[in-house]
């Protein structure tokens, strides 16, 4: 593992740490001041919106006959659900646009960038944690589809030109809400992300494979209940 990857690392485990421990100092005042929540236990529609960062990632592309070695970057992402606060079921979208080093025939160690916008139907279901006030554990999974495309160059380096690529895709996560009333809760969450992308040929020349490629990403967002 690189200097920079190691350092994206440890401040990815310092900012959840951190985050994680405001939180459960955090709880025990909130449920004091809030109390009962009866609305926040209804069904009704759910909004929610946040940012994290995408650790450091290798992806072995066919298109380019290349490997693209992705740095650590901030992703922007929102979910639209449906259901209380116990489960949801719903649509989340999230768009990277990474930073990489471009290692291939046509261009060997250019800098450029590349854009990954993935939606998922997800089923999240939320519990609160014993003797831990207001917290609640969260756990999600989704499948969908990752799309790639907008591969350019930076720093002067020219890069091929590619079709965007639509990958299938699915993801676990896991993390902790707190809630902030009736119809707000915030929320830390780590998840991974799977996708099928078709890889560079390694041997054969009409050898056309695919293989899963793993994303790892760290975000803190909130959610809101819409209506009454």
């Amino acid at each position: 593992m690189g200097a920079a990857a190691l350092r994206a690392k440890l401040l990815t485990v310092r900012a959840l740490s951190t985050i994680l421990l405001a939180v459960v100092m955090a709880a025990p005042a909130e449920a004091q001041v809030y109390g009962a929540r009866r609305a926040y236990r209804d069904d009704g529609v759910w909004i929610s919106g946040g940012s994290g960062t995408m650790r450091a990632a290798s992806v072995s592309d066919d298109a380019t006959n290349a490997n693209w070695v992705l740095d650590p970057s901030k992703s922007l992402g929102g979910s639209l659900e449906f259901g209380s606060a116990d489960r949801t079921i719903g649509v989340r979208v999230q768009r990277v646009v990474a930073p990489l080093r471009f290692e291939g025939v046509e261009c060997v160690f250019c800098d450029g960038e590349v854009q990954a916008l993935t939606a998922l139907a997800v089923y999240r279901r939320s519990s609160p944690l014993a003797l831990a006030g207001g917290l609640r554990q969260i756990v999600e999974l989704g499948a969908g589809a990752t799309r790639w495309s907008d591969l350019r160059g930076r720093n002067g380096h020219l890069l091929p030109v590619i079709s965007p690529q639509t990958d299938f895709a699915y993801s676990a996560s896991i993390g902790l809400g707190l809630p902030l009333g009736e119809r707000l809760e915030a929320s830390a969450m780590y998840d991974v992300l799977m996708a099928r992308h078709r890889l560079k040929q390694m041997s054969a020349p009409n050898e056309k494979a695919t293989g899963f490629i793993g994303f790892a990403v760290v975000r803190f967002g909130a959610r809101w209940r819409l209506g009454q």
